[in-house]
């Protein structure tokens, strides 16, 4: 969906609530996740994708166009707003609430993916880990060209075998607790309640709602063979608007969950 307004709404509310869940720091990694992606792929499509009317210059015979670059800045940042989401994801959502979506459809899939998700920051801490304990060893000694090389695949060696060993007595634990056996019965923390079926049902009518407007409002950029902002329609409001409200609820719901619980505190 190739709407500015959209996209804005995505992008700002994306990094409100990066920094509602993370603090200030999360200001720094948003920024090392957005600057790195917007880059890469803004350079990628307008040195492979020469469409576009308004031709900047030529690099070896190749036009670079004004459209090119626009669209890949446009899809930079989507991309950008996307991993940023998914790091709020991976903040909020742990293996226990993966098992609890999953397990009555796929047990394998859910345990697969929470799996997933939790070996992601395992491996960045055992990296850490190890890269703490390798400039221990290396203790000022200057490190340059291939010895530095040799000292990361090192580090990645160590990591590799460490991941290995610690899979296996994970295979031994679950083999001896009953995974896979027929009939085996599974214990989760959480049950489904009316406020939860009411939230699901929020997000789905107002993403219902928000892509019926965008669609019908006809509020998309065009970036080929020129660069035309769509007009500003009530369609393309209310589109943004219902937008705006899904993606303000997990910091709406988060921060009445914070008034309730301190509210509960002080009449302890």
């Amino acid at each position: 969906m190739s709407s500015p307004f959209i996209m804005a709404v995505f992008t700002v509310c994306g990094w409100i609530y990066a920094i509602y869940l993370k603090g200030a720091r999360a200001i720094k990694s948003n920024l090392l996740m957005t600057v790195p992606v917007v880059l890469f792929i803004s350079i990628f499509n307008t040195l492979f994708t020469h469409q576009g009317n308004t031709i900047l210059f030529y690099i070896n015979n190749n036009p670079i166009t004004k459209e090119a670059i626009t669209f890949g800045i446009f899809s930079g940042f989507m991309f950008a707003s996307v991993l940023i989401w998914f790091s709020c994801f991976n903040r909020i959502v742990n293996g226990e609430m993966i098992m609890y979506l999953f397990s009555r459809i796929s047990s394998f899939f859910g345990l697969l993916i929470s799996m997933i998700l939790r070996y992601i920051p395992l491996l960045k801490k055992r990296y850490t880990d190890i890269s703490a304990g390798q400039r221990c060893m290396y203790q000022g000694q200057e490190q340059k060209g291939f010895v530095r090389l040799k000292t990361g695949l090192k580090k990645v060696s160590i990591l590799t075998s460490w991941s290995l060993e610690s899979s296996i007595e994970s295979a031994d634990s679950m083999a001896a607790r009953g995974h896979g056996l027929k009939g085996r019965t599974s214990f989760v923390l959480y049950k489904m309640s009316l406020r939860d079926i009411f939230m699901i049902g929020l997000v789905i009518f107002c993403g219902a709602v928000s892509i019926y407007f965008a669609i019908t409002g006809k509020n998309e950029m065009i970036f080929y063979p020129d660069v035309k902002m769509p007009k500003l329609t009530l369609k393309g409001v209310l589109s943004g608007a219902w937008f705006l409200v899904l993606t303000l609820m997990p910091v709406i719901t988060d921060i009445a969950g914070e008034i309730k619980w301190r509210k509960s505190e002080s009449g302890i």
